[in-house]
């Protein structure tokens, strides 16, 4: 059985409904929102000396003339991240980062920047000047997107008729002790605001998708592998694009 617990990242209450919710699915088998690229590593964090803050740095070569990558990820003791690692590690249940890794992401990044440019020369190279006008409507699109995705709770505070996300967020979620029936809630929400998404396959949304890809084929190789209850870890918006592992799997 999946169990998808959709959490705001370093939110306390967040951890405690995770802590909750973990006790009470008792999984055999764990899937967090974070580098792959990482994995081999979690065992060391039962080293006694491994308390947080600590943090992940993954980052390319450093080459001559080419410009490093590099991503930056903190854990507190109150990220549901880690206390989902602790848990984990203190039970023996299997554990690992899903995200998609960052040698892969590193590369696309890079491969959508060369695209963005060629098509910039290639628009020089063939439109005069003067008549560059740029797609009003591509770009409200692309705003109206990045303004969801950057908060989603925004459009969700705005109807409950707070102005602040995070004040509606806390009073919702942060703040109220409460076990597995939010994660319910939280997945129910995304859903809604995810319908409203415009979609436009610009490189922001082929990443997002490149990653919500991956996630499902890693939770198919984790049924794959015969584990019967696995929970998964991850920001609310990405809790809606994890439950069709069948209608997906070609397309992944």
């Amino acid at each position: 059985m999946l169990h998808i617990l959709g959490i705001r990242h370093h939110g306390p209450g967040s951890a405690r409904s995770v802590c909750n919710a973990l006790a009470s699915i008792q999984p055999d088998c764990i899937l967090i929102e974070g580098p792959p690229d990482a994995n081999p590593i979690i065992a060391q964090l039962q080293h006694a000396d491994f308390k947080p803050p600590v943090a992940l740095l993954l980052n390319t070569p450093v080459q001559k003339e080419v410009r490093s990558q590099a991503v930056f990820y903190p854990f507190a003791e109150f990220s549901p991240e880690w206390q989902a690692l602790q848990y984990a590690l203190r039970q023996q249940v299997a554990v690992e980062f899903m995200d998609l890794p960052l040698q892969h992401r590193f590369a696309l990044e890079k491969q959508w920047a060369e695209q963005r440019l060629q098509q910039a020369l290639a628009d020089d190279v063939e439109i005069e000047p003067e008549l560059q006008v740029p797609d009003e409507a591509a770009q409200n699109l692309e705003q109206h997107y990045l303004s969801i995705r950057r908060d989603p709770i925004q459009l969700l505070a705005e109807q409950a008729g707070y102005q602040d996300s995070e004040r509606f967020w806390e009073h919702l979620v942060e703040q109220r002790p409460h076990a597995g029936e939010v994660f319910t809630a939280i997945h129910e929400a995304m859903s809604a605001i995810r319908e409203d998404v415009p979609h436009n396959d610009s490189p922001r949304q082929q990443r997002e998708a490149c990653r919500e890809a991956y996630m499902r084929q890693c939770l198919r190789q984790a049924e794959k592998d015969g584990y019967q209850t696995i929970a998964v870890v991850c920001g609310a918006w990405h809790t809606p694009a994890l439950v069709e592992l069948k209608k997906t799997k070609k397309d992944d």
